[in-house]
């Protein structure tokens, strides 16, 4: 993945050796075109996407909304439907829950994008799997917004290679292709599908043990508090061994469960993230 977004210039704040942070409006971004050019150009390029997010509004619902618009074949990067179909021509789009519900309308149904004075029928062709902007994102294509004359440039490449081609060594020329920009790749993104599971269940199996230490002594606690007041409320004392009820190997028992629990959750997704393309992981995330 590359990003246009140029670093400070040397001295700027947030600059290597500025010894402050935070770009403070100091930072540039590269031009777009160029770097399609260059990716174009760049041996071992199957294919690239270029994103981008502007704010757009649309009749019947209230305030902007953020439009996440698509630059070339976006069909490799599609987002996980939930229902319908992902886009494929201007004038169509994909949508969240909560902009369907903002909208008050229903996959196939049509909305008007609105900018300047001018508006356009957009009519949504599917739900996506995203929580994006609080469920109310919209994905198009850029001929749409710029039906309306809404300015549009992609910031983000999602690069395809072609079969064979040595990843690191790619990066490396795309580096040094892109220097005379001021940019770099931002961010390589890919695992192996073991390595990929791995982080996952690792990631969930930590809060799993963490609930599991934390939630069984409370739990426990919380046993001990409520069994006699609900004996007090019934009018009959609790007997000891009713409340002196777990053990060690219970408790242990109950300490693992968490963990178990939180690894068999993870599981599932942790095995779609390891089959998927890397731009759909990002868009559905």
């Amino acid at each position: 993945m590359v990003r246009t977004q140029a670093p400070p210039p040397p001295g700027a704040v947030g600059a290597p050796g500025s010894g402050q942070n935070g770009h403070n409006g100091q930072t540039g971004k590269a031009d777009p075109a160029a770097v399609g050019r260059i990716l174009a150009a760049q041996p071992g390029t199957r294919s690239y996407l270029g994103t981008g997010s502007v704010a757009a509004n649309f009749t019947g619902v209230a305030g902007a909304t953020t439009v996440v618009a698509y630059q070339g074949d976006s069909s490799w990067g599609a987002c996980q439907m939930v229902s319908g179909r992902w886009f494929t021509a201007p004038g169509e789009a994909v949508v969240a829950d909560r902009f369907l519900k903002a909208a008050g309308v229903r996959v196939d149904d049509t909305v008007t994008l609105e900018h300047d004075g001018r508006g356009t029928p957009v009519r949504i062709v599917g739900e996506a799997l995203s929580t994006g902007d609080s469920g109310t994102r919209v994905l198009m294509d850029e001929p749409t917004l710029t039906r309306v004359g809404l300015a549009f440039r992609p910031d983000t490449f999602s690069v395809r290679l072609t079969a064979g081609t040595d990843r690191d060594r790619y990066l490396a020329a795309l580096d040094t292709a892109l220097g005379p920009l001021g940019l770099g790749v931002f961010k390589a993104l890919g695992m192996a599908p073991r390595q990929t599971v791995a982080m996952v269940l690792t990631s969930a199996g930590s809060v799993g043990a963490v609930a599991g230490l934390a939630g069984v002594p409370l739990g426990i606690a919380l046993h001990g508090h409520v069994l006699p007041i609900m004996g007090e409320a019934a009018g009959t004392g609790i007997p000891h061994a009713d409340l002196a009820v777990y053990h060690a190997p219970q408790i242990a028992l109950l300490a693992v469960a968490g963990l178990a629990i939180a690894a068999g959750g993870a599981l599932l997704p942790a095995s779609w993230a390891a089959r998927t393309r890397t731009a759909v992981a990002l868009r559905t995330e």
